[in-house]
């Protein structure tokens, strides 16, 4: 028995859940830190590198319910990281005593604490995901500690154009697709209609049995989805859904489905 529970404990440390598409949120955000990064490399301006990177991080905040919302939750979480990063700069020009080492650490120590703190209830007051100030930590202590900072102009520039590169890369996905794509869900109730779903898919699961996944088809039950019974047509409405998803509904399997005939990155 002992042995049993090792190695399930074992494979559970080497083993990942699904993905639920991570590798796009990451391709996303490695492209939009990447082209800033080769362009300021063939122009020769490396001491922008800094402001291009945690201007970049906005892509970071873009794992959401559709595209309006993670338009939405980039817009806030890139406006953040501006006023951070400006805010370090104007830190490094007028206040932080570089020329004395021993007090340059402690107002850096200090002032970071503060960002932190701050940076953490206006996280948690937007709602942005992943949650926490510890990209805005990593920012203003790097800005904040360099002696000889570049002009603060191009440095706002260039934060504010990775930023805004962020934005386009997080909003391309929706190109070509339906207009009601860009209907504005709010986040709440976005969970609450998956919330929802559960509980219908259950109610119907426990009236109609479980016998199969193809069941409800034998029992004569049309062939409809969660979001045409709770009103949310998804994408496009009944339009949108695929072949699969219609010939095989919703309740058959509703732990393996989400609401809207989309998961919660809101498509690639």
């Amino acid at each position: 028995m002992g042995l049993e529970k090792l190695k399930e404990s074992t494979k559970a440390l080497i083993t990942l859940g699904p993905a639920r598409k991570d590798h796009w949120i990451g391709l996303r955000t490695g492209i939009g830190i990447f082209a800033p990064l080769i362009t300021l490399f063939a122009i020769d301006r490396l001491d922008l590198v800094v402001f291009a990177v945690f201007g970049a991080f906005t892509g970071v905040y873009g794992r959401v319910d559709g595209y309006w919302n993670r338009l939405r939750m980039q817009i806030r979480s890139g406006l953040l990281f501006f006023v951070v990063i400006a805010v370090a700069l104007s830190a490094s020009y007028w206040w932080i005593d570089h020329e004395n080492p021993e007090v340059m650490k402690w107002q850096i120590v200090g002032a970071t604490t503060l960002v932190a703190g701050i940076c953490s209830v206006l996280v948690g007051l937007m709602r942005l995901r992943p949650g926490g100030s510890l990209f805005h930590i990593f920012a203003f202590a790097a800005i904040a500690s360099i002696p000889h900072p570049a002009p603060m102009g191009e440095a706002l520039l260039v934060a504010a154009l990775t930023i805004l590169l962020a934005l386009v890369i997080g909003s391309a996905g929706a190109l070509g697709q339906w207009a009601n794509l860009w209907q504005r869900t709010p986040l709440a109730a976005a969970f609450r209609q998956r919330a929802q779903g559960d509980l219908v898919g259950r109610a119907v699961l426990h009236t109609f049995g479980r016998g199969g996944r193809n069941s409800c088809q034998y029992r004569g039950i049309p062939a409809i989805g969660w979001p045409q019974l709770l009103g949310h047509g998804g994408r496009g409405g009944a339009a949108g859904w695929t072949h699969h998803q219609i010939a095989n509904p919703p309740w058959c399997a509703p732990c393996a489905w989400h609401p809207g005939g989309h998961d919660l990155d809101g498509g690639r």
